[in-house]
C-alpha cells in the first residue's frame, strides 16, 4: 500500500541520515584525518587539502586537531 511504501522510504532516509551522522562524527573524522596523514607521509598537512579530502568545513579540522592535542 501507499502508506507502507512511504514508511519504508522514511526508514531508508533515516538510516541514511544515521550513516552520515556516524561518518561525520568527530571520532570517525579523526580516524580519517590520521589515515590521510599516514597515506601522505607529510609532517605538514595543508588544511585546504584535508578539507576537500574529508569533505568537511575547516572548523571540523580544528576540532580534530584539538582531539589529537588532548591525546598527547
Amino acid at each position: 500500500s501507499i502508506c507502507s511504501m512511504s514508511k519504508m522510504e522514511g526508514q531508508k532516509e533515516n538510516n541514511k541520515k544515521q550513516r552520515q551522522r556516524h561518518e561525520n562524527s568527530l571520532g570517525e573524522l579523526t580516524k580519517n584525518f590520521i589515515r590521510y596523514i599516514k597515506e601522505n607521509g607529510d609532517n605538514v598537512v595543508p588544511i585546504n587539502d584535508v578539507v576537500k579530502k574529508l569533505k568537511v568545513k575547516k572548523r571540523r579540522i580544528y576540532d580534530i586537531t584539538n582531539v589529537l592535542e588532548g591525546k598527547i
